[in-house]
C-alpha cells in the first residue's frame, strides 16, 4: 500500500507541475516542455523531477535553470493544489527520452517510405490477433523497450540497499558547506540526503547546523555510498560540498 502511495502521489506531482509551468513566464523554460517522470522519497520530503523537452537536451538544461529559479512557487503551489502539508524538496533533471522519441520517430516514417515492410505488417497483425492487445500497443512496448532507458536510470547513482535492523550503529560524521543563513533547514539536509541516497531518512543520526555549515551524522559503512550520491547534489538549488569531517561518534545521536 506504501508503494501504491508514493506512486498516486508522483503522479499527482507531475499533473501538477506540467499545469504549473504554463504560468512560468521564465524566457529559459521551453514552450515544448513536458515531465517525463516524478521519483519521490519514501518520506515525501524529496523529488526528482525529470523533464525533458521536443526541441532538445539543450533546450531542457536551459529550462532546468528557469525551473529552479521558481522552485519556490512551484512547492508553494503543489502544497496548496494537493493540500499537502509540506511540499517536497524539488531536483529538476533534464531527460533526453522525448529527443530520442522524436529521432526514432524520424527513423520509422524513413523506413516506412522506403517499402518493402509487408510481410513486417503480416507478423504484427498475426499477433494482435493471436494476443490481447493492440498495435498501438505493440508499438508504445517497442518506443519503450528503446527509449526507457533514460526513464529508468538513476541520474548516474549506484543503487544502494539499506539495512534498516544492522547490529553496527557505528556513525560518521559528514561536513556540509551550506548553514542556517543559505536559509537551509534541517529537514532540506535530510530530503536531499534520503532523495539522492535512497537511504530511509531514519538512519541519518544528528544534524548540528551552524550558521556557515552543517555537521550531519550517517551510518559508517554506508557513508562513502552516501558521499557518491551527493557529489553533484544541490539543496535549494545551491551546490554543496560534502565530505567526511574530522572524528566521528560511535552511537546514533538525536537530529536537532
Amino acid at each position: 500500500m506504501a508503494g501504491f502511495h508514493i506512486d498516486r502521489i508522483s503522479e499527482d506531482i507531475k499533473r501538477e507541475i506540467v499545469s504549473i509551468m504554463r504560468e512560468l513566464k521564465d524566457p529559459r523554460i521551453s514552450d515544448m516542455l513536458t515531465v517525463v517522470k516524478v521519483d519521490v522519497s519514501g518520506d515525501l520530503s524529496y523529488a526528482k523531477v525529470y523533464i525533458s523537452a521536443i526541441d532538445g537536451i539543450d533546450a531542457a538544461k536551459r529550462s532546468v535553470k528557469g525551473l529552479e529559479s521558481a522552485q519556490g512557487y512551484i512547492r508553494k503551489q503543489l502544497g496548496s493544489r494537493l493540500h499537502l502539508r509540506k511540499s517536497p524538496e524539488l531536483r529538476f533533471i533534464a531527460d533526453d527520452s522525448i529527443e530520442k522519441g522524436m529521432d526514432l520517430f524520424e527513423k520509422i516514417k524513413e523506413t516506412i517510405a522506403e517499402g518493402g515492410i509487408s510481410d513486417m505488417i503480416e507478423m504484427v497483425e498475426n499477433h494482435v490477433n493471436d494476443e490481447d492487445y493492440t498495435s498501438m500497443d505493440m508499438a508504445a512496448a517497442l518506443l519503450k523497450m528503446v527509449i526507457g532507458d533514460s526513464l529508468d536510470r538513476d541520474d548516474d547513482v549506484e543503487e544502494v540497499h539499506f539495512d534498516m535492523y544492522e547490529d553496527d550503529n557505528r556513525m560518521v560524521r559528514l561536513f556540509i558547506n551550506v548553514g542556517k543563513k543559505d536559509k537551509i533547514k534541517p529537514a532540506n539536509i535530510l530530503g536531499a540526503i534520503a532523495g539522492e541516497s535512497g537511504m530511509p531518512g531514519k538512519l541519518v543520526g544528528a544534524i548540528d547546523m551552524l550558521d556557515n555549515y552543517t555537521f550531519v551524522e550517517v551510518p559508517a559503512k554506508h557513508a562513502d555510498k552516501v558521499l557518491k550520491a551527493m557529489s553533484n547534489a544541490k539543496i535549494k538549488g545551491r551546490s554543496i560540498n560534502i565530505e567526511k569531517a574530522q572524528g566521528g561518534r560511535k552511537k546514533k545521536g538525536r537530529r536537532k
